[in-house]
């Protein structure tokens, strides 16, 4: 008798753990990385957003607070809020590189974001800005983020200012265009350092306008040579917007860089990212978030 109650209680066991284990594989989320933008912002304080999930080579958006499609108690709504859980660790990406990680706060109210502490080996703040995913990095990459010399402001803004003047704006205008970030770096795979800069153009007049450029530029025959444009030209007051340089990482683990940029302006913001085109001819914009802040 005892033996035919242990072959029974062996069985249901063996039952138990079966059934267990494939409602764990059914239930098991699809292999998704989260991409957060990490900053300074405001002063003194770090904030981690998430804006993309890359499932499959597609990108989605994360999830917005101001999303109207979405109920509060949806999937989507419930899976996301668990990304931004007081406590979650996240991996930081600087130069597409390991730099440490952060470790998430107090969830940010009518935003998906939240505050967050960072250790790492870079300075996060300002206009230094990072990425952060939920997968480990690969660790084989050499950082290559650094500080333009002086020299090469110089050459920067020079090619600003050409480009501010292919767009129409008077020589004596344009010389008054200001670097408001600069940094140098390799994009995978390309072995050749890359130029990023955003600039600035403050007009005096009837209308006090601010003109906004972003480049991605490298050394050419011909000195420094912009692959990549974004810029605003504004007429009227409210048009603000201004690209700001996030960071580079590789998405999809091809080998290949993308670019993300913060695109700011007054009363919102929003994230966009840059990929090589298939010939290696130019950049093309393959993700856009719709604005991100509830007003």
């Amino acid at each position: 008798m005892p033996r035919a109650v242990a072959r029974i209680s062996a069985a249901l066991l063996f039952v138990f753990l079966f059934s267990t284990s494939s409602k764990t594989q059914i239930e098991k989320p699809p292999n998704e990385r989260v991409w957060f933008a990490v900053e300074e912002r405001p002063r003194g304080q770090l904030r981690v957003e998430p804006f993309v999930i890359v499932t499959d080579g597609k990108l989605t958006p994360f999830p917005s607070e101001c999303s109207e499609e979405l109920p509060e108690n949806s999937g989507e709504r419930q899976a996301a809020s668990n990304y931004l859980a007081s406590g979650q660790t996240y991996s930081v990406l600087y130069g597409g590189t390991e730099a440490g990680e952060v470790r998430l706060g107090d969830k940010i109210p009518n935003l998906a974001a939240a505050l967050a502490t960072y250790e790492g080996t870079e300075k996060l703040r300002g206009k230094l800005r990072a990425l952060a995913t939920n997968q480990e990095p690969a660790a084989f990459r050499v950082e290559s983020r650094q500080a333009a010399t002086r020299e090469e402001r110089t050459e920067a803004l020079t090619l600003a200012r050409a480009i501010f003047r292919q767009h129409g704006i008077p020589s004596e205008v344009a010389a008054k265009v200001h670097t408001d970030f600069l940094t140098r770096t390799v994009l995978e795979p390309s072995p050749q350092s890359a130029w990023i800069g955003a600039f600035t153009l403050e007009t005096v007049g009837e209308y006090d306008l601010q003109h906004n450029l972003f480049f991605i530029a490298e050394q050419g025959s011909q000195g420094l040579q912009a692959e990549f444009i974004w810029i605003r030209l504004s007429e009227t007051l409210d048009e603000d917007e201004a690209a700001e340089f996030v960071d580079h990482a590789d998405f999809f683990g091809d080998g290949h860089d993308e670019v993300v940029l913060r695109l700011t302006s007054t009363p919102n913001h929003r994230y966009a990212v840059y990929q090589k085109s298939a010939d290696g001819s130019h950049w093309e914009q393959i993700f856009m978030t719709e604005p991100l802040e509830c007003h």
